[in-house]
């Protein structure tokens, strides 16, 4: 159970219906998150580093990144980032 990071053509974006989902930010911050559902973030803005018992990725602009459901993990956000999100428990 591992944090996915890829980058995505537009064609699986519109597919996934990215610019439907909503759109958040986040300050420069640190901050822990249990993942209660999938939860799926296409980062526009910013860059972080996401860390679990599983490992750490770094996140910025253009990436697709999936959070499994019932993921303990923390954030460190670098800079001020603009993402869209999607819960969803199918994932």
């Amino acid at each position: 159970m591992n944090i996915e990071v890829r980058k995505i053509s537009t064609n699986e974006r519109n597919a996934k219906g990215v610019s439907n989902w909503e759109q958040e930010s986040m300050e420069k911050s640190e901050f822990s998150h249990f993942s209660e559902h999938a939860e799926s973030f296409y980062i526009l803005k910013g860059s972080a580093r996401i860390s679990s018992e599983h490992g750490q990725v770094e996140i910025e602009k253009n990436d697709y990144v999936v959070i499994p459901k019932g993921m303990e993990c923390r954030w460190e956000v670098h800079e001020n980032t603009i993402y869209h999100h999607h819960k969803d428990d199918a994932a």
